[in-house]
């Protein structure tokens, strides 16, 4: 083991560590990785024994930065703004409506209904997205039979995992799987050659919830339920300034009411004048009536000070929905603007002009200062303001209603506009007529042309820190590889395993990446062990494809911790979950499409 593999050692687990710990953000994690890679010393030995500076950085710039320009990349950014247009032009609205139309009160049917139409949406769009139009949908047919959403929001996210296998364009391991086949000299993997052992892997899933799956899955409060939504709702209070009050005249930022007593304002009653956006520079005169949330006992303290008369409680069922002002419940989704500041430092009522009412959090309410809370991504926030205000930041800032919101355009020309520049870019890429990235980028221009994308949202649709994990963690496997870290792993792996065959390493390599993905994203995980997985069947003497292949199945079945995808963060609070819910739905599922994938990925590509 030379002094360079020891130090890819030594990088791998402070970057297993940071994934799991989530101490950084996984992308700030990927750049740091590859500013290492650059500038890290590197030793050798001397002729006496000892050792000395050989030089700075296990990459040049130039390959530290290659990522960047990975064809691989570009296609991950282009499939997010195909998945906007499709969404904005109400193609998947329309599939959602029909799911509405034909599912019926069995909980069992609907289940299977959901894991396939989140399926097949997956094969062709970004699964943030195939969640953001299915998941209210689910939701609103879950409460018209009086099915919990704990008990199909885990199949929904599943489902969008498992049908990421069914094309090379559903998830991002499978193109970076056929890039790393690129790269190593090997034919790359064509659009459709996945779909074998991606429809062996949806049925697996369908059939392991039909049969044995639905009866693992919990019954859990939700934050959509009625008594939920009242636990969001209930400390509202009806605060007067009295003649006497030493408020009178001051600011809402100088009263304290907000920093010193953790409440919110939600509107001020000055005589038949209502204020429903009050803002931090609005004057408090007597005889005002102020509407707050917060801690009921916060709500107490202030009124003992003596600046404020308290006149009632509200109760779940006050009304705070009126005109213009409505509320709405959304998912805080993976790389939100505001992840990790609290509702004060994120500023809601003034950048977006609405207020935050509650977060539900890990399967309940916080009551306690939610001005002082730091976001987190997979919380539930109940929000108030207008409705084009709502509707504003949930698209722009990282949120994912929980109610069933309409597409910008539904008109049947712009639908028929966007599904047919989308099977185009599929057939090109299928046809080999263009590459997969060339026809994507002439897909989103496509999309921009006839309106299907407006040009001030072409790159607020794609979720830069997923680019950028990707991007900044390639750098990796090419250290891996120049290294020889992914030899000696290979190696190793081989000299474990390879006497019982290549079967058997092929079970080793998919447990590997399984327990991998658990704890990090499934593209770093990809990114990590394509090297291996290549290198292997090199030391083997067989085809790498069914190695490639099953690595790719393998990162995509993070169910086993709500953390290890994006999908599950998301309906992590929505479905109420708690964190070993998915290891008991999850675990029987891995290890079934452990079974599968080594019964049918040799059949479609032998060793």
């Amino acid at each position: 083991m030379t002094a360079e593999i020891v130090l890819v050692f030594i990088i791998l687990v402070v970057v297993l560590v940071l994934f799991a710990t989530e101490r950084l953000p996984a992308d700030i994690v990927a750049l740091l990785v590859l500013v290492i890679l650059v500038t890290v010393p590197v030793f050798k030995r001397s002729p006496d024994g000892g050792f000395v500076l050989a030089r700075y950085g296990l990459l040049s710039v130039e390959q530290a930065l290659a990522g960047f320009a990975n064809p691989a990349v570009l296609t991950v950014v282009a499939m997010f703004i195909l998945s906007h247009g499709l969404v904005r032009a109400g193609v998947a609205h329309r599939i959602a409506a029909g799911l509405q139309r034909v599912a019926g009160r069995s909980a069992a049917w609907l289940t299977l209904l959901v894991i396939v139409t989140v399926g097949l949406l997956s094969a062709v769009m970004n699964n943030v997205g195939a969640m953001a139009i299915l998941l209210p949908a689910v939701l609103a047919i879950g409460a018209q039979s009086r099915i919990a959403p704990s008990r199909l929001l885990i199949p929904l996210a599943f489902g969008s995992m498992l049908g990421g296998n069914l094309t090379l364009i559903g998830t991002p391991p499978n193109l970076l799987v056929s890039q790393a086949l690129t790269d190593s000299g090997h034919a790359p993997l064509q659009v459709f050659d996945f779909l074998p052992t991606g429809i062996a892997v949806l049925a697996t899933g369908v059939l392991y919830f039909a049969v044995a799956g639905r009866w693992l899955l919990p019954i859990r409060p939700s934050p959509t339920d009625p008594s939920a939504a009242r636990e969001l709702r209930r400390y509202l209070a009806e605060l007067s300034v009295p003649e006497d009050s030493p408020l009178n005249g001051k600011t809402l930022a100088e009263s304290g009411i907000s920093e010193r007593y953790g409440l919110q304002v939600v509107r001020i009653h000055s005589g038949t004048i209502i204020n429903r956006f009050p803002s931090r520079h609005d004057v408090l005169q007597v005889g005002d009536t102020v509407v707050v949330n917060g801690q009921q006992a916060d709500v107490l303290k202030l009124v003992q000070t003596g600046q404020l008369d308290l006149l009632e409680m509200a109760n779940s069922d006050a009304p705070l929905t009126s005109g213009e002002v409505t509320m709405l419940e959304a998912v805080v989704v993976p790389g939100a603007s505001f992840l990790h500041q609290t509702v004060v430092q994120a500023n809601f009522r003034t950048r977006f002009g609405v207020s935050v009412l509650g977060i539900w959090r890990r399967g309940q309410a916080i009551h306690t200062r939610l001005t002082d809370v730091a976001l987190a991504q997979g919380d539930v926030l109940l929000l108030r303001g207008s409705s084009e205000r709502l509707a504003a930041l949930a698209a722009t800032q990282g949120l994912l209603p929980l109610d069933t919101v309409e597409p910008t355009d539904t008109g049947a020309r712009r639908t028929l506009t966007a599904a047919g520049i989308m099977a185009g870019v599929v057939l090109l890429a299928a046809s080999g007529v263009l590459h997969i990235a060339v026809a994507g980028l002439l897909g989103v221009v496509a999309m921009v042309v006839t309106g299907c994308v407006q040009p001030g949202r072409l790159y607020r649709s794609v979720e830069w820190h997923s680019v950028v994990l990707i991007a900044g963690t390639l750098p990796l496997g090419t250290a891996l590889e120049v290294t020889g870290t992914a030899t000696f792993i290979a190696d190793q792996l081989v000299a474990w395993t390879g006497a019982w065959g290549p079967l058997v390493v092929l079970a080793a390599l998919y447990l590997v990446a399984t327990l991998l993905t658990q704890v990090m994203s499934n593209a770093a995980a990809t990114v990590l062990l394509a090297p291996v997985a290549i290198t292997v069947a090199g030391t083997l003497g067989v085809s790498p494809y069914p190695f490639v292949v099953t690595l790719a199945i393998a990162t995509s079945t993070a169910f086993m911790t709500p953390i290890g995808h994006q999908t599950s963060i998301i309906v992590y609070a929505p479905g109420g979950y708690r964190f070993f819910d998915f290891a008991r739905a999850g675990t029987p599922l891995v290890l079934l499409l452990l079974t599968v994938s080594l019964v049918v990925v040799p059949l479609v590509w032998p060793f």
